[in-house]
C-alpha cells in the first residue's frame, strides 16, 4: 500500500509542477519579456478586465455550453482514459482543490501565450482574423495528442476563445471557461467513478 501511495503522490506532485511550470513558463516569461525588453503594457496583450461588461456576459453566456461538452464527455473512453491528469484529484476534496487551482494556473499561461502573446501580439503585423487563426493553429496542434473529440474541439475553441479576447479586450472570459472546461470534465470523471 505505501508504495502505492507514494507513486500516486509523485505523479501528484509532478502534476502540480508541470502546472506551475506551464504558468511560468508560457505567462510569467513572456510577460517579463513584453515588460522588460519590449517596454509595452500587460494589459494590452489582454491581461485585465477589458470590458467588463462584455467579460462578464460572455461567460456567463457560453458556460452551460461549456458545462454540457463537459458532461457529454464523461461516456468517451478516450477522455476517460487521461483524465484527470492528477490522479490524486479525487481522492478528498482538498486534494480536488488543489488540483483546480494547479489547473488554473495552467489555464492562465496557456490563455496568456496564446491568445495574450500570439495573438495580440501577431495582430498588428497580421490583422485579427489571421492572428486568431495563428493562435488557433498553434493551441490545436499543442492539443494533438489528446483525443479526437477533444483535439477537434480545441480548434472551435481556438477560435471561439480568440474571438472573445478581441471583444472583450481580456483573456479573462476564455481563461474562466477553459479552466471551468478542465475543471468540470475531471470533477465529472470522478463521479463517474474513475
Amino acid at each position: 500500500m505505501i508504495p502505492r501511495l507514494s507513486r500516486l503522490y509523485l505523479r501528484m506532485a509532478l502534476y502540480i509542477g508541470a502546472a506551475i511550470a506551464g504558468f511560468v513558463l508560457l505567462g510569467v516569461v513572456p510577460m517579463a519579456m513584453i515588460r522588460g525588453l519590449f517596454g509595452e503594457r500587460i494589459r494590452d496583450y489582454g491581461v485585465g478586465l477589458g470590458n467588463p461588461v462584455r467579460t462578464v456576459r460572455t461567460f456567463l453566456i457560453i458556460l452551460p455550453f461549456v458545462l454540457a461538452g463537459a458532461w457529454a464527455s464523461r461516456h468517451d473512453p478516450a477522455i476517460a482514459a487521461i483524465y484527470p491528469l492528477n490522479p490524486a484529484a479525487g481522492d478528498s476534496a482538498w486534494h480536488f482543490a488543489g488540483h483546480a487551482a494547479a489547473y488554473l494556473a495552467y489555464y492562465f499561461g496557456w490563455e496568456f501565450h496564446f491568445r495574450g502573446l500570439y495573438q495580440h501580439g501577431l495582430a498588428p503585423h497580421m490583422g485579427l482574423a489571421c492572428a486568431v487563426l495563428v493562435q488557433t493553429l498553434a493551441s490545436g496542434l499543442a492539443h494533438f495528442d489528446k483525443p479526437p473529440a477533444e483535439l477537434l474541439a480545441s480548434v472551435a475553441g481556438g477560435v471561439l476563445l480568440g474571438v472573445l479576447a478581441v471583444r472583450t479586450r481580456s483573456i479573462l472570459s476564455g481563461l474562466l471557461l477553459h479552466a471551468t472546461l478542465g475543471i468540470a470534465i475531471d470533477l465529472f470523471q470522478i463521479a463517474g467513478g474513475r
